[in-house]
């Protein structure tokens, strides 16, 4: 805000090597990203690579950290197609399953009446739950190893992108922090390799039951001139559904409060 007085809605800053343009007004910002696609996309940082290279599949079908090419267009097109597919099936249970997993955090509430009590593990497990149940029918319990690889790679990521300035902005960043690199695509490449392997053996019955089933009679559904059009193929609309599990944990993770509750 105080640059924005002395240079305006729109100017230029460099984060060490790179030049960022700063939109400083809700007006600027609204026409640029509402209106203009070329403001979709994403800077080629290196963090943001090692992020799209975690796991063992094509890594095309990933269009979160991706620049609005036709190919980003087309899978985001499809998963906002998919999700409302899913959310009018009558199968999908997804009103019960948001009861049942408030019901869970309610009780934990209600236990720790009186005492000082940090709720970010309840909140994690709770929103992992309705997550994983709706992308793919994934049941999640307190003691699932699968709820705690993903609660892991929640806090791996977050510290990786805390890393993240020195490894994009200092000179030659990606070579110094190499290892850092590494330590996190061990760390959260096994959890990308087990969802992938869910989504792909995922066969929907006719009903939409969850997300993958969305995706799947998507997939099945996506003309092949459409899909050679774009360079995409069935799997990678599908495998949307991995982006669709991981950025929620992701984001709940960054935005949970620290302090404890009492």
């Amino acid at each position: 805000t105080e640059m924005g007085k002395g240079y305006g809605d729109i100017f230029m800053v460099k984060l060490g090597i790179k030049k960022v343009i700063v939109l400083n007004s809700e007006e600027v910002i609204r026409e640029a990203l509402g209106k203009d696609h070329n403001f979709a996309g994403r800077p080629n940082f290196p963090t943001f690579k090692a992020l799209l290279n975690a796991g063992a599949m094509d890594t095309k079908s990933r269009f979160t950290f991706r620049t609005a090419s036709s190919l980003w267009k087309f899978l985001r097109r499809n998963a906002i197609k998919a999700l409302g597919t899913f959310a009018a099936s009558k199968s999908s249970k997804l009103q019960a399953v948001v009861e049942e997993s408030r019901e869970v955090f309610h009780a934990k509430i209600e236990a720790k009446v009186g005492r000082r009590w940090d709720p970010t593990q309840a909140i994690f497990e709770c929103v992992a739950s309705v997550i994983g149940r709706i992308n793919f029918g994934l049941e999640f319990s307190v003691d699932s190893p699968l709820l705690k690889d993903a609660h892991h790679a929640t806090e791996v990521i977050g510290k990786f992108f805390g890393v993240g300035a020195l490894i994009n902005n200092v000179p030659f960043g990606e070579y110094i922090f190499s290892h850092k690199i590494k330590e996190f695509l061990a760390t959260i490449s096994p959890l990308f390799d087990f969802t992938e392997q869910q989504i792909l053996e995922h066969r929907c019955s006719g009903e939409v039951r969850d997300i993958a089933d969305a995706l799947y009679k998507t997939a099945t559904e996506t003309p092949e001139d459409e899909l050679r059009a774009v360079g995409a193929n069935k799997e990678q609309v599908r495998l949307i559904s991995q982006d669709l599990f991981g950025a929620p944990l992701s984001r709940r993770q960054s935005e949970t409060p620290r302090e404890d509750c009492g």
